[in-house]
């Protein structure tokens, strides 16, 4: 049964399948402790995402991720204890893999991925206001 963090903005469901597509890699990250789905072509994370991540205030709190992409800083910041990250991303194919990496490192009961444009935020934050707010544009 699908839950409300399946569903992106407009509704529909997000299909999270188990494999990898032809045009994807699994990396590693955190001497393997964390495992990140990316596409092959195209913008990669590298040494800066993980950076950004360990350099953040300590993520306690509410975070939110502008243009999370395939969800690395999001998937990160959990990883060090934030206790809520809502990622924000623009494009449905990143938001799908996004949502896979969450659902793949085991932090979605903390993260949560919103395909959403940024001039929609206040539809899309939680209210309350956030904690943090972190971004790794290309």
């Amino acid at each position: 049964m699908a839950n409300g963090r399946d569903q992106i903005l407009e509704g529909g469901l997000l299909d999270v399948g188990p494999g990898l597509e032809p045009d994807e890699t699994l990396d590693a990250v955190c001497r393997g402790e964390v495992q990140l789905i990316q596409r092959r072509a195209g913008y990669r994370f590298s040494v800066d995402a993980l950076l950004l991540a360990a350099f953040a205030a300590r993520p306690r709190g509410k975070v939110v991720d502008l243009g999370t992409g395939c969800g690395v800083v999001a998937v990160l910041l959990a990883k060090r204890g934030a206790r809520s990250v809502v990622g924000v991303e623009l494009q449905p194919g990143l938001a799908q893999i996004a949502l896979r990496n969450v659902r793949l490192n085991r932090c979605d009961e903390q993260v949560h991925i919103v395909n959403a444009d940024l001039r929609d935020l206040r539809a899309t934050l939680p209210s309350g206001g956030v904690d943090l707010v972190v971004s790794h544009p290309p």
